[in-house]
């Protein structure tokens, strides 16, 4: 990261904490990174707007240096595009076997983003980060307005260069490296995965 960046960020060391939703992340974790001068990153993709809140407040009570919070911006689909009865015709031939009751299709969620993201503006950490989507440019607006820096996922240089077009200040760039875990920023791109290296390469030569 160049100097001047890692100054935006308030940070002194080029290192940002993966924010893992769920159980992979804690309060005294993100605080011990920060406070080393990395980027403490806490993931509130599957926590209410209440546990945001009350967590940022913990993260508050130890540390005193920037820290990040995360969200997934997409991922759910209100209405399903996708025919599930193949797979359920599949798992139901596995439930035979086992003697298990049929499979059943689970009820589809609603997206808790906009709930969410509103109690992240209003705990105001140094630096949003999302994935699994693109904010709308009214939502970007509101959270830059807030004084908080923007940080978006891509794993193409097709979906880099579409954060930055929406202006996102920030783009973390997952290479096929990551594996399973590797969150794109859109469910319909056209390209394939490549190495980091190679990624980071394409987007600075445009």
């Amino acid at each position: 990261m160049p100097r001047d960046f890692l100054k935006r960020l308030g940070i002194e060391h080029p290192i940002v904490l993966a924010p893992m939703a769920g159980s992979g992340g804690t309060p005294e974790l993100v605080a011990a990174v920060s406070n080393a001068g990395g980027l403490g990153s806490w993931g509130g993709a599957y926590s209410t707007p209440q546990q945001i809140l009350d967590t940022a407040k913990q993260i508050r009570a130890l540390t005193s240096r920037p820290f990040a919070i995360n969200l997934f911006a997409g991922g759910y689909e209100p209405n399903r595009h996708v025919d599930p009865t193949p797979m359920l015709d599949l798992m139901r031939g596995v439930h035979d076997r086992l003697g298990l009751p049929p499979p059943v299709l689970p009820p589809n969620p609603a997206s808790p983003f906009e709930d969410q993201l509103a109690a992240v503006i209003e705990a105001r950490p140094a630096t949003f980060s999302f994935t699994f989507g693109l904010p709308s440019a009214d939502t970007l607006a509101r959270v830059h307005k807030a004084g908080i820096m923007t940080c978006g996922t891509a794993t193409t240089v097709e979906e880099g260069r579409a954060l930055e077009a929406a202006g996102v200040q920030s783009i973390a760039a997952q290479g096929e490296e990551a594996g399973a875990i590797a969150a794109p920023s859109s469910y319909h791109s056209t390209h394939r995965w490549c190495r980091c290296a190679n990624w980071c390469a394409a987007c600075s030569r445009t």
